[in-house]
């Protein structure tokens, strides 16, 4: 099922200012497409995945803007619309496993809840719905495991029961929030491998989120770098890393360790992250970019076509100033 996100926008009002952090985000997710989103900590990738399914406390955050899925408007649609698909048609898994759980209940109630929620069937069907799940996402012994608590899994396998509690219900859309970041490699492969499976089995869209641009290199088809609450490149996954066309997409790629690098030549993005809680004027990586000019701090930034659905904020590259 496509979703069409329309110039969201979430913001935070505390006690004497005012944190931005997304801003006017416009993207749109097609049937069986993975999306994904990358960024610096602090960029808004989590805001933003956390906005479209109303799960931010309100007050302090304010979320304006639109996302269209099947003629519902997640943002501004009835309470009891977005209950109806949360957890049911988008499901979310989120960065650390352990803590998602309720470590008081058993894996069986925790698991059964989305479908006794959503669906008219009895504990018994959702049991072995769940287990058949816990089964096809590699665990073995499902019908013992289902039966044990959180803290009696390794990280890799409450991974993948968090994966199997997000898919129960058999959603149109998978929100992955850093699925792998504190997982081995092998297992991080393992978990890749499985979800990729799961989504051509049921025809599902994934919108990743990360900040490893491996990951996404071999993972994703589409690829949106946010800095500072913002979209500043957005391209097909190829396009993106063999014409990159932001210097701070450049600055993240090159940031990436080479095992034939030594520790004193790894590259380092220069100067402290944006601060959220300032005014926006001109390019929000203008301080840390070294082929900012003065107007980069003054104009403007807006999406530009640089190439067929290639997109960037740069105005040098756009006036065709620099070349990456």
């Amino acid at each position: 099922m496509p979703l069409d996100i329309k110039n969201i926008s979430a913001s935070f009002h505390l006690r004497g200012s005012v944190v931005h952090a997304v801003r006017d985000i416009s993207l749109s997710i097609s049937q069986g497409e993975t999306v994904g989103i990358v960024g610096e900590s602090g960029s808004g990738k989590t805001v933003l995945s956390l906005s479209l399914l109303r799960l931010l406390p309100s007050p302090p955050a304010v979320v304006k803007g639109k996302a269209l899925f099947d003629s519902f408007d997640l943002v501004n649609c009835p309470d009891r619309v977005i209950r109806s698909i949360r957890g049911n048609r988008i499901s979310m898994i989120f960065q650390d496993p352990l803590s998602s759980f309720n470590p008081y209940l058993r894996l069986s109630d925790q698991l059964t809840e989305p479908l006794l929620c959503h669906q008219s069937i009895s504990r018994k069907e959702a049991l072995q719905i769940a287990t058949d799940m816990l089964s096809q996402t590699g665990i073995k012994e499902p019908h013992k495991k289902i039966h044990c608590f959180p803290h009696q899994f390794s990280g890799g396998m409450l991974q993948r029961a968090m994966i199997a509690m997000a898919l129960v219900t058999k959603p149109g859309i998978l929100i992955a929030d850093e699925p792998t970041t504190a997982l081995d490699v092998t297992t991080q492969a393992q978990i890749l491998s499985l979800m990729k499976t799961l989504q051509q089995k049921y025809s599902m869209s994934i919108i990743f989120i990360t900040h490893n641009l491996g990951i996404v290199a071999g993972f994703c088809d589409k690829v949106h770098v946010m800095y500072a609450g913002m979209i500043l490149e957005s391209a097909e996954t190829v396009s993106l890393f063999k014409n990159t066309s932001h210097p701070y997409t450049k600055a993240l790629i090159r940031s990436v360790p080479s095992l034939h690098a030594t520790v004193d030549k790894l590259y380092v993005i220069g100067g402290p992250p944006y601060d959220p809680s300032q005014p926006l004027k001109g390019c929000p990586f203008a301080p840390r970019c070294e082929f900012s000019v003065a107007e980069c701090f003054e104009e403007k930034m807006e999406l530009t076509e640089v190439a067929p659905n290639h997109f960037t904020c740069c105005s040098r590259i756009k006036k065709g100033e620099i070349s990456l």
